[in-house]
């Protein structure tokens, strides 16, 4: 074969493989970091995990196909005693399904014994509404222990990651402390550049990965979002659209906390959370009928290269 056919033969599969990334990345806006270290291994729903897990017996799957409903706040779900209802709103379960209803529906999940320190937690959303405050989301809280802010509001110190509703946008923030009159502080919020935004989740399930993880220096934590717009197909097609290193992520204002594991004890407005969580939570805000489906939590190692 002529050097021109070799050339040929590689430009069609360059122009291949570019169509095949830009088909994944449909609904999608803007650019993002590569990511290619997915463990490839499947959740007991069928979908990809992207880290594995280091003790399963420790790992949290939704357990929602019995019908109930968990309708008070600080009610723990009958069918699983490690979930409690928190907020406002109602929790209808079913057929595989969470239902959050309500302004402000938090579903806390609490870990095992030895406490969440490196997790990936997987959510799958759709809802059939939302208000028109522009806050309407849905976000996945890790590394807290906010099931214990009304004893000690600095304990609510925790990772989010958030996709808005109305315009597929994508962040992550940090928050330090949470009084119990609803006085909250946090980080500013950090964005993805790429948007959802033609993504309707009025009619599709979206995907939603959180991975925190300690780095390699034990002093700044990495945090990652991936989203995946296939409903699951295959594991899902897990797209990394934000990787932000948390080494002095600081609070809007002055908390008047002290923090343990602190970096530096002096400087505590701005410590990452270097210690291990009690309970991760799904939160929904100013979203009417949020369906949640493969929800998952589970240890994983800490940044390792």
């Amino acid at each position: 074969m002529s050097t021109g056919c070799h050339v040929l033969g590689r430009l069609l599969v360059v122009v291949l493989v570019a169509v095949m990334v830009i088909s994944n990345a449909q609904d999608v806006d803007g650019t993002v970091p590569v990511d290619t270290q997915h463990d490839g291994n499947q959740d007991r729903f069928g979908i990809e995990q992207l880290f594995a897990s280091v003790d399963e017996s420790g790992d949290w799957y939704a357990n929602w196909d019995g019908r109930r409903v968990v309708d008070k706040a600080f009610q723990e779900d009958p069918a699983d005693s490690r979930c409690v209802s928190r907020g406002t709103g109602p929790f209808e379960i079913g057929n595989g399904e969470l239902v959050m209803n309500g302004t402000a529906p938090r579903f806390y999940i609490t870990a095992p014994s030895t406490g969440w320190m490196n997790t990936e937690t997987t959510v799958y959303g759709m809802a059939e509404g939302w208000g028109p405050n522009n806050i309407a989301s849905i976000t996945i809280i890790s590394r807290t222990r906010h099931n214990r802010f009304r004893a000690d509001p600095c304990e609510a110190r925790a990772y989010y990651a958030r996709v808005f509703l109305d315009n597929g946008a994508v962040q992550i923030k940090k928050e330090f402390r949470h009084d119990s009159n609803g006085t909250i502080i946090y980080s500013s919020a950090i964005p993805a550049k790429r948007r959802f935004k033609t993504f309707d989740f009025r009619s599709r399930y979206f995907g939603l990965k959180f991975v925190v993880r300690t780095n390699q220096d034990g002093l700044s934590v990495n945090l990652r979002v991936y989203c995946d717009a296939t409903d699951g197909a295959n594991g899902g097609t897990w797209d990394l659209v934000l990787d932000y290193d948390d080494v002095d992520l600081a609070a809007l204002s002055r908390t008047g906390c002290k923090y343990p594991d602190a970096v530096d004890p002096f400087a505590n407005d701005d410590s990452p959370i270097l210690r291990s969580g009690e309970t991760s939570v799904i939160r929904s805000d100013d979203v009417y009928r949020l369906h949640v489906k493969r929800a998952s939590v589970r240890e994983i190692n800490p940044v390792m290269e």
